[in-house]
């Protein structure tokens, strides 16, 4: 899921050497997936293809967040020494989030290769559990889900996520209102199920 070892870094690489690390490896793996493919004839293969722009509204600091975010940038170098560490980074991210557009129109894409494989594509960091619902209720056997794709709107979470808190549901590093992924996943299964 995440090639990042947080709890037990790895030592520091060079410029985009992690990039060709990984790059290389998932080479690898398709290139050794596709040698073990029987019938790669495209000839009969049929192919259909949805697209939909989704108008999602923008998440809002609340007032407390806005007074909290400027305190801290008007605190001493020494205070904010006191702080958590991103603290005046998530601080001036708070204020520049105030100035973006009221709402961002996204744009989300699936894909039908032959009878039993589906691709949906979202502008979004999106959680597992989103994607374990998408290939659950898809009515394709083999269902794919493509991440940042189309551009890059922060992370998704589901609402119970937004309810438990974490990284992920923070108001910089989601940025769209907190039932997006419902209604993303609901656009995304309807499309689907046009393409069947």
């Amino acid at each position: 899921i995440n090639n990042i070892r947080f709890t037990n870094p790895r030592p520091r690489r060079e410029p985009f050497e992690q990039i060709r690390t990984v790059a290389s490896k998932a080479a690898d793996a398709a290139y050794f997936a596709m040698r073990d493919i029987e019938n790669l004839s495209g000839a009969d293969t049929t192919l259909d293809m949805r697209e939909r722009k989704i108008k999602l509204d923008r998440r809002k600091p609340t007032d407390e967040q806005v007074e909290r975010a400027r305190a801290i940038l008007k605190m001493s170098e020494e205070e904010q020494k006191k702080l958590p560490r991103l603290a005046t980074n998530y601080a001036e991210r708070t204020l520049k989030f105030i100035e973006k557009p009221e709402q961002y129109e996204v744009k989300i894409q699936t894909v039908r290769i032959g009878d039993d494989i589906a691709i949906c594509a979202l502008p979004f960091e999106v959680l597992v559990e989103i994607g374990l619902e998408l290939k659950e209720k898809s009515p394709f056997e083999n269902t794919i889900i493509i991440e940042l794709a189309n551009g890059s709107y922060g992370y998704l979470p589901t609402p119970q996520q937004h309810e438990w808190g974490g990284y992920e549901t923070w108001l910089t590093t989601c940025r769209v209102q907190k039932d997006a992924s419902v209604i993303l996943v609901d656009h995304l299964l309807e499309m689907l199920g046009e393409m069947r």
